[in-house]
């Protein structure tokens, strides 16, 4: 006769618990992976000494007697379901019973493999924007943001990158805006394409969002056709020389006679206009040395003569109003703000600006679209040549 003594149940219980109530939570894999490795480092256990160590409850067997705080089979499963979908756990793989936490180098491994690529975030915006039109997309990698560029923004639908920037957030934690800088040197080629040898010139006015083009020879309904396809593509409209500019609504067309549009300064009362020489001497006389115009010249509309007076930007221009108005009412000349932006001078005013603050500029750049100035330096704009830059000019300054 052999006699083998009954088998004993397996103690599944481990000395410390953490006592929780519930399942773990987002973040609380950290808080089990931390107290597992500080009270029993590198050790594997069953899936019921982990369940004991978070809830401090164990798995009794039916035959025994039923307590009612025991773990059944389905919450056990649902527990370990918890942790091998985190990365501080895994199977141990000479025993796939068990369960492990992983070594601190196994977490950077695998966090560093599970980190976002700007590969990853660049094929799924081409995913969600699948447009030919992308010449370039800029990642922000501090921000999450990516900025995609195409040729012409006013044109492209700004309702699909909305839903796309939406999109990809949710998934990658990434959002994605379009840049407004136009390429100047892609509308001309388009100009080039629709009129060939009989573009003269091109001229094109950012703050309206207008080009102004010179052909040679007698204007056609074709022209007129070309002029909606430059629109249709570009955003910007189409004028040829000596054609009125129609503004946006609400504003004065620019090149009628009109006090309703800000830019135009005409006589309250018909006196007749100083000879022109004579009008040029007043005007140094009434426009202080910083109010004076870069370049003042003289154009002829429906309603006669009238000064255009240009300045690095038509903002800084608004800002001597007054001196405009006074010189106006004392020599009967219409006055007229150009719209044209000099960017040359504009940018060397940013790049002095930066020098005068300490930074050093290694690349300058206006782009139009975005009325704004972009400087390339290694080091942060500070926030007070910012504002100055934007209250002197009305356009940003903006740092690559």
């Amino acid at each position: 006769i052999s006699l083998h003594p009954k088998k004993k149940q397996t103690d599944n219980r481990t000395v410390f618990t953490l006592g929780k109530t519930d399942f773990p939570g987002q973040g609380d894999d950290k808080l089990l992976w931390d107290a597992w490795n500080s009270h029993y480092p590198k050790r594997p256990m069953t899936i019921e000494k982990a369940a004991y160590l978070w809830f401090g409850r164990t798995m009794q067997d039916v035959s025994l007697d039923h307590d009612e705080q025991a773990l059944d089979a389905a919450s056990l499963e649902k527990f370990v379901d918890i942790l091998l979908e985190s990365p501080y756990f895994v199977r141990d793989f000479r025993r796939m019973y068990m369960i492990r936490p992983v070594s601190e180098d196994e977490l950077a491994e695998k966090q560093k493999s599970n980190e976002i690529k700007i590969q990853d975030v660049e094929q799924r915006i081409r995913e969600l924007l699948p447009w030919e039109t992308i010449r370039k997309i800029s990642f922000f990698i501090e921000r999450k943001e990516a900025t995609i560029c195409v040729d012409f923004p006013d044109a492209a639908p700004e309702n699909e990158v909305t839903a796309a920037s939406i999109t990809l957030e949710a998934e990658l934690g990434w959002t994605v805006s379009l840049s407004r800088s136009m390429n100047s040197h892609a509308a001309e080629v388009l100009l080039q394409q629709l009129f060939g040898t009989r573009l003269s010139k091109i001229s094109y006015y950012a703050m309206d969002k207008h080009y102004v083009c010179t052909l040679n020879g007698e204007h056609t309904a074709e022209d007129d056709a070309l002029k909606e396809t430059f629109r249709q593509k570009t955003g910007w409209t189409l004028l040829f020389q000596g054609e009125d500019h129609v503004s946006e609504p609400g504003k004065a067309d620019a090149g009628r006679e009109t006090v309703d549009d800000e830019y135009w300064f005409v006589p309250e009362t018909d006196i007749k206009p100083l000879e022109q020489n004579m009008a040029l001497s007043l005007m140094n006389l009434a426009l202080d040395e910083e109010a004076r115009p870069t370049k003042a010249s003289v154009r002829r509309d429906e309603y006669g003569p009238y000064f255009d007076f240009g300045y690095v930007t038509p903002f800084m221009g608004l800002k001597y109003a007054r001196q405009i108005e006074a010189f106006v009412f004392q020599s009967g000349w219409r006055v007229h703000i150009a719209q044209a932006i000099n960017q040359s001078q504009l940018m060397n005013m940013a790049e002095v600006m930066c020098i005068g603050g300490g930074i050093t500029v290694k690349k300058t750049s206006f782009l139009p679209g975005e009325m704004a100035v972009r400087v390339t330096t290694d080091v942060p704009l500070p926030e007070s040549i910012v504002m100055t830059f934007n209250e002197r000019t009305g356009c940003r300054l903006i740092r690559k």
